[in-house]
């Protein structure tokens, strides 16, 4: 049994259609955001919730924490059309059974939910990829971005906005040196060279607008 979460219409009614047309599988419920997808979890209990991560409203990351304690049986897989590094952790930190990009083939969606009810995992390749190149790791494991602190991200932003170290230094309350040294953990752990790469960085993942 499949509950589907997404704000698109469409999107669901396409997915609805390729899971109904496999004699083994059914979808039990739809749900247009986070909270309504949290409530029919609590109501059909689901196998498999294929939750979309860019909803508005309440964080899917946090449906998906809320799903698992309500209904531990109930596995989830996240839908995006991103592979941004902080929605990858989330999802790892969310404990997710998949995570599938939303332009993959009908026959891997079909798959991925197959083998995740059987209590398997299922990850795209970009997403597999972008683990395997940030951490050595597979799904378990955790981007690069990842091991950036808080202050370490913080500096990455503001950076990638265009920032000099001086103006960043007056907006965190903190020296000069304190930000070139964060600065040179950042290029360090992302492995980038200079500002024109930050900056890269930041509208790739979605951090800054372009």
């Amino acid at each position: 049994m499949v509950l589907l979460v997404d704000d698109h219409t469409l999107v669901r009614e396409v997915c609805a259609r390729l899971i109904e047309g496999e004699p083994d599988l059914r979808v039990i419920a739809q749900a247009a955001d986070a909270e309504a997808g949290v409530d029919a979890v609590e109501q059909h209990r689901p196998d498999v919730v294929l939750l979309d991560i860019d909803m508005p409203g309440g964080s899917a990351f946090d449906a998906a924490r809320r799903i698992t304690e309500l209904s531990p049986e109930t596995r989830v897989v996240f839908l995006s059309a991103y592979t941004y590094d902080r929605y990858i952790d989330e999802a790892i930190g969310a404990n997710a059974a998949g995570f599938l990009t939303k332009d993959a083939p009908p026959d891997r969606m079909l798959e991925a939910v197959r083998r995740v009810a059987a209590g398997g995992t299922a990850y795209s390749p970009a997403v597999v990829d972008r683990l395997m190149d940030m951490s050595g790791e597979g799904p378990g494991g955790a981007t690069r971005a990842n091991t950036l602190t808080h202050r370490e991200r913080e500096v990455l932003t503001l950076i990638g906005e265009g920032y000099a170290k001086k103006v960043i230094s007056q907006r965190l309350g903190v020296s000069i040196k304190t930000v070139e040294k964060h600065a040179a953990n950042v290029m360090r752990k992302l492995e980038l060279n200079d500002r024109v790469a930050i900056c890269r960085y930041c509208v790739r993942e979605g951090l800054i607008a372009p």
